[in-house]
């Protein structure tokens, strides 16, 4: 996306290009820290979503890989990365995700998913952050690289904005595929609870998708990590003394 005028005013000419990825790098190495915190501590937090992988080395090349992929999308002026104007959107974010989380609040209540399900404080605190960021680049920014380069190279009658908005349809579905099919797979839920946070999860994931490309991915990002502190942290805590 080009430089806005605000960023003419923050930033010295030979900064410009730069600052964007220089925020992600510093983004990237703080999940990488908060990594390797978490691993040095519980060693088991991770297991559960990496297997016998190392979580520091896997968090380093997902940062890598991320890197990659966002400098790709915004060469193209496709997506942002990150834009200091956005900041002003983190009110609306919050309180978006925060519905959202509320609504898998009323949902736990009515299912009661596994007494083990979150990370208990104070590791939840760098888990989630860790693992939300994983989850974005693996997720939602490999798909949406390879669904676009793959769309506007071989269907360019499509055009840019088509394009775009089938592959945000489409990488929306993923990680609510991923989720209901687990949920059926273990026989221990209703068909209309696999159903219920199917919609819920494809909720989120859409409306990531469209935080992306409205503002840029530290937005993104940041709606992640709010619906992570009231759905996993908050009620994580909470859970336990209402549900078991």
């Amino acid at each position: 996306m080009p430089s806005t005028i605000s960023d003419h005013h923050i930033l010295p000419p030979l900064a410009r290009p730069r600052w964007p990825h220089l925020a992600y790098v510093g983004l990237a190495a703080g999940v990488a820290g908060a990594t390797w915190l978490v691993q040095s501590g519980s060693p088991l937090h991770f297991r559960r979503f990496l297997g016998a992988a190392d979580p520091i080395a896997a968090m380093v090349l997902v940062g890598l890989l991320g890197l990659v992929l966002l400098s790709a999308l915004h060469a193209r002026g496709w997506f942002a990365i990150f834009e200091v104007e956005n900041l002003r959107s983190l009110g609306f974010i919050g309180w978006l995700a925060t519905a959202l989380a509320s609504a898998a609040v009323l949902l736990d209540l009515a299912i009661a998913f596994p007494a083990d399900m979150n990370v208990p404080l104070p590791a939840a605190l760098l888990f989630y952050p860790a693992i939300g960021f994983l989850v974005e680049v693996m997720f939602h920014l490999l798909p949406l690289t390879l669904l676009l380069f793959l769309l506007t190279k071989f269907s360019p009658a499509l055009g840019t904005d088509r394009s775009i908005g089938i592959s945000i349809l489409l990488v929306s579905l993923l990680e609510p595929a991923y989720q209901a099919f687990a949920m059926a797979s273990s026989g221990r839920f209703p068909p209309w609870a696999v159903a219920c946070v199917g919609v819920l999860v494809l909720a989120v994931n859409f409306f990531q998708l469209l935080l992306f490309k409205r503002y840029d991915f530290f937005s993104m990002f940041a709606f992640r990590l709010a619906y992570y502190l009231v759905w996993h942290v908050a009620w994580g805590s909470v859970r336990l003394h209402l549900l078991f």
